[in-house]
């Protein structure tokens, strides 16, 4: 890779800085992979990182996931429990009446929150 002349060389580059992109950088970091992280976004280091606006839903395995990277509480003191969701579907069908609804419960696949 080349930026404004310069050579970069790794292993692995992923692209986007959300929560996906930056846990998947850093477990291959953790890994020993040479790593490169695009988005589009301004530079930033971990500790200064902006919220976006976007929201996400982390369920067991992804919170497993940040806990042995080591970065789960720094996750979830931004956030909250998720106890119950309710998803609305605002699209109209062919006759004009919306999809429905569709709640999730916690305690549907074992877990407090």
């Amino acid at each position: 890779m080349s930026r404004r002349g310069r050579r970069f060389e790794c292993q692995a580059a992923v692209i986007g800085g959300g929560i996906t992109g930056l846990t998947a950088a850093l477990a291959l970091v953790r890994a020993g992979a040479s790593v490169t992280l695009i988005d589009r976004g301004e530079p930033s280091t971990a500790a200064a990182v902006v919220p976006d606006g976007r929201t996400a839903a982390l369920l067991r395995p992804a919170v497993d996931l940040l806990e042995g990277l080591g970065v789960w509480r720094a996750v979830a003191s931004g956030g909250a429990p998720l106890r119950r969701l309710r998803m609305v579907d605002l699209g109209r069908d062919q006759d004009g009446a919306g999809s429905g609804e569709v709640v999730f419960e916690a305690s549907e696949i074992g877990e407090r929150e």
